[in-house]
């Protein structure tokens, strides 16, 4: 890494190739985001319908469970799209970061 001294005497290093770090982690967080993703959804199906314990479910029938995880999935598709609209025209960036980490 590099090494930087100013004129208090304080060391400050940096990474020569941030970008690789940087990259790495974002795909990273994808891949876990995915695995997350797909773990749940199949599982919320089975888990509402009471394929793993029929004394611990949700007692729906296939067709409404299949309904709510697919709904589940749209809101999760859109919600970027809306946090972009309101990112782009509204509140703007950081606002809009502040917002979705509170709400």
């Amino acid at each position: 890494p590099l090494q930087h001294i100013d004129e208090q005497g304080n060391k400050h290093d940096y990474s020569l190739r941030p970008m690789t770090y940087s990259v790495q982690f974002i795909l990273l967080v994808e891949l876990l985001e995915r695995f997350s993703f797909y773990g749940i959804y199949y599982t919320l199906t089975l888990f509402l319908t009471g394929a793993y314990n029929e004394d611990w479910n949700a007692n729906l029938p296939s067709v409404k469970a299949a309904a709510y995880v697919s709904t589940s999935t749209a809101i999760a598709y859109t919600t970027p799209f809306v946090g972009a609209i309101l990112a782009d025209s509204l509140l703007g960036d950081y606002m809009t970061m502040v917002f979705g980490s509170i709400a």
